[in-house]
């Protein structure tokens, strides 16, 4: 029987050369997006929609809810409602969304007894264009993993690091440079970062799609993709 030969290696050594290696990599990668405008914020994952919807199952079936798609979602700010209300409505609008799907999920559910703001875009509304629909489907059976990941990041990683956001992400970046196209090979335009959200998902635009006009109104691409030329 073949047995492997152990190379003779200081693994102690390794290890803290490895660990010293990686916090260098991650300290760059985040002092990167931090130069570009990038701040430590929640992600808008559909597990984060999920958590906002089970209020209204523990304990705040009598709030106000706020659906509808991306008008909803940025033009409503929880904590000003609250000051006029004195109540933070529950914020599940789900940008380029139809209304339609979570209004027919919380008909249905026999714990909502409050208040119902409803966005209608037309073309979205009466469409039913969920491009966030999975949100909505996958709610129901959010596995115990899911929930506690989500709270983990939520309250200890997303808020110390802002390369968290999957905009930045390394394969994403890959994918948005300038690559030769195929002939024949559709590609989709993928939607830049535009937002940032806090736990209740409050949601307001990044100020880099205000103050960078290079980053708002990109050059027409020479090759693949109009989101390849802009900067990260």
């Amino acid at each position: 029987m073949y047995v492997r030969p152990v190379p003779a290696v200081r693994f102690g050594l390794a290890g803290v050369v490895a660990v010293v290696l990686c916090a260098m990599l991650l300290g760059a990668w985040e002092r990167y997006f931090r130069g570009v405008g990038a701040r430590p914020a929640t992600v808008n994952s559909d597990a984060l929609w999920a958590l906002q919807r089970e209020r209204i199952n523990h304990g705040e079936g009598d709030a106000t809810v706020l659906i509808g798609s991306s008008r909803v979602l940025f033009d409503v700010q929880p904590a000003v409602w609250e000051q006029l209300d004195g109540r933070r409505p529950i914020q599940l609008a789900l940008e380029g969304t139809s209304a339609v799907p979570a209004l027919e999920n919380l008909a249905a559910d026999t714990a909502f007894t409050g208040r119902l703001m409803v966005g209608v875009t037309p073309p979205i509304f009466f469409s039913g264009f969920a491009y966030r629909g999975k949100a909505i489907a996958d709610a129901a059976t959010l596995t115990i993993t899911a929930r506690a990941g989500q709270r983990l990041s939520m309250h200890l990683l997303e808020p110390v690091w802002a390369f968290l956001d999957p905009d930045f992400a390394l394969f994403t970046l890959l994918e948005r440079q300038d690559w030769p196209e195929r002939p024949g090979v559709h590609v989709n335009i993928v939607v830049r970062k535009l937002s940032e959200t806090q736990p209740d998902r409050t949601t307001r635009m990044w100020d880099r799609v205000v103050t960078d006009t290079v980053y708002r109104n990109p050059p027409a691409p020479s090759g693949r993709r109009t989101s390849g030329r802009r900067r990260a």
